[in-house]
């Protein structure tokens, strides 16, 4: 029989409460201090550059209309105002400095630490159980990514206003409450939803979830109605406005709702429908890694995702404890988790299977929120272990949480900076041409140019159709005095993507430097129709060299 899922408890003395906090706090800062310290990597660089550019050229309103994926403005992109403006604060806060976006990262972590232990004291009541899932979530491996990596807000930002619309709808559905005050609590949750998913789209399945707990008795008191509709059907309006007011943003600033051709297209590339075994082997590695989060990868590609003993074992032990924690009771609370855990999960089974990430630790960050709750509700049980066995146990998860803690300020040191970074991907994933090539890019930046060149041809040699690695091969032959055989990879490029104006601009150097005339005037056409500021560069280079755009001194 459903039941209310607000526990019932003796409320926590204000010295409790405060030292739950004091206790959270800790947990979710002390793993990531060091990250404070760290520079920019990897995407971050190009998401801050152009929130920089967009502030300069047209202001907020340019950066909040802005696509998120920066020299991507088609109707596939991305639209996440939210995070881009973030990014604006910070960069206008820190007047460029990396620790400002760092320190917003750890205190979105803190902030939704603190969120999950409220979420977790609605539902399980006051109590360690409540503080070790909290702490669980703030100091798990699984999070270094998502708090690290400063294009990973868009996790942060989510979680944030998921959690904020959760808690808002348990509250919306006390039986005693008036119905003016229900309506505007019904509100601020569809709008917590819609900022949510104007973060990240992951957002947008919230309502699945909130329906999946109604079902399994989650906010039903014995007095609700027994009809469906009934009880959801002001959630259910109050989401739909919500989110089609975030398609409708969408469209305006992308032209598409989801990607060209529509609903129809966006299933036609996705791993999940292109290649589910694969789908599959993500899901259980990345469900795997809640449980045992070993080994940890900064890029996941199809060689780490083939089925290993230990992430199969992890997944199984997952689901064990589910169905265990899942028998008929108050609230199910086994289910109520595994509900939360799998839908938000599933998204991101929804990459592009051309993707050379097919899996990032980061699409964890919000499942992990239900992992908290099946690992609070788990420690409740050891309340009723004898008290010598009790104390043995409680002793155990304290060295777990503080095991959990030290590995996740020891992962942290993998993004300090992009030489590190990228040194990790490639020792991780030897024979992926998009590691060597962003190993490469990061030697290139440190001016090691003999060693970014070897990284670039193996790129090549991997994978040999891809434009952008032999433009990136030309790039590093021009750093060695190679413009020849520079030119050579840049049309070797364009021959694969002819409309790549950066490319054509670099083989437009090239030529400069061999003073080939023919060439240059070659590029300046084509650049002329692909990107005429591009060519605007291109001229004002000429003019440094004193040559004269059309050719000739």
């Amino acid at each position: 029989m459903p039941t209310e899922p607000l526990a019932t408890h003796a409320p926590a003395s204000p010295r409790a409460v405060a030292l739950g906090i004091a206790v959270l706090v800790l947990a979710a800062c002390l793993p990531f201090a060091r990250t404070l310290g760290h520079e920019l990597v990897w995407d971050d660089h190009y998401l801050v550059a152009d929130v920089a550019a967009r502030d300069r050229e047209g202001g907020l309103f340019a950066v909040a209309a802005a696509p998120f994926l920066p020299g991507q403005n088609d109707p596939d992109n991305y639209y996440r105002p939210v995070t881009n403006l973030s990014l604006w604060f910070d960069g206008r806060l820190g007047g460029g400095s990396a620790g400002a976006y760092h320190a917003t990262n750890v205190l979105l972590h803190v902030l939704n630490t603190l969120l999950v232990a409220r979420l977790l004291v609605l539902l399980l009541g006051v109590g360690l159980g409540t503080l070790f899932g909290a702490a669980l979530f703030a100091v798990h491996p699984v999070q270094v990514e998502t708090v690290a990596f400063i294009a990973a807000r868009t996790d942060l930002w989510a979680t944030f206003f998921v959690l904020l619309a959760t808690l808002g709808w348990l509250a919306s559905r006390r039986k005693e409450l008036p119905a003016g005050r229900r309506a505007l609590l019904l509100t601020g949750v569809a709008c917590a939803c819609a900022a949510g998913a104007l973060a990240k789209e992951t957002a947008i399945v919230l309502p699945l979830v909130l329906a999946a707990w109604d079902a399994l008795g989650v906010g039903r008191g014995e007095a609700a109605p027994a009809n469906w509709w009934t009880r959801n059907r002001a959630a259910v309006v109050a989401f739909a406005v919500a989110l089609g007011l975030v398609a409708g943003a969408r469209t305006h600033a992308l032209g598409a709702v989801l990607v060209t051709g529509g609903p129809a297209a966006a299933l036609q590339g996705p791993l999940l429908t292109r290649e589910p075994g694969l789908a599959l082997a993500a899901a259980v590695r990345l469900l795997g890694l809640l449980v045992v989060p070993w080994p940890l990868n900064s890029l996941y590609t199809r060689e780490h995702l083939v089925l290993g003993a230990v992430s199969v074992v992890a997944a199984a032990l997952l689901v064990a404890g589910i169905i265990g924690l899942g028998r008929p009771g108050p609230r199910r609370i086994g289910w109520v988790a595994a509900a939360w855990i799998g839908i938000f999960l599933a998204p991101a089974l929804f990459v592009p299977s051309g993707s050379a990430t097919l899996a990032a630790e980061r699409y964890l960050y919000l499942p992990a929120v239900g992992f908290a709750l099946l690992a609070g509700v788990a420690c409740r049980l050891l309340t009723t272990l004898p008290p010598g066995v009790h104390r043995a146990a409680w002793g155990l998860v304290t060295v777990l949480l503080v095991s959990l803690g030290t590995i996740s300020a020891v992962r942290a040191a993998v993004w300090c900076d992009d030489l590190t970074l990228t040194a990790d991907q490639l020792r991780t994933a030897p024979r992926s041409a998009f590691a060597h090539d962003l190993h490469g890019q990061a030697l290139l930046a440190r001016e090691r140019w003999a060693e970014a060149l070897e990284q670039f041809r193996r790129a090549v040699a991997l994978e040999p159709a891809d434009a952008g690695y032999h433009n990136d091969l030309g790039i590093a032959l021009r750093r060695v005095q190679r413009p020849e055989l520079a030119v050579g990879a840049f049309r070797e490029s364009l021959r694969l993507d002819p409309g790549a104006a950066g490319t054509r601009l670099n083989l437009a150097y090239a030529c400069i430097t061999l003073r080939d005339a023919a060439c240059i005037e070659e590029q300046r056409a084509a650049l002329a129709t692909l990107d005429p500021r591009a060519l605007a560069t291109l001229d004002a280079e000429l003019e440094r060299w004193g040559l004269r755009p059309g050719g000739g001194r």
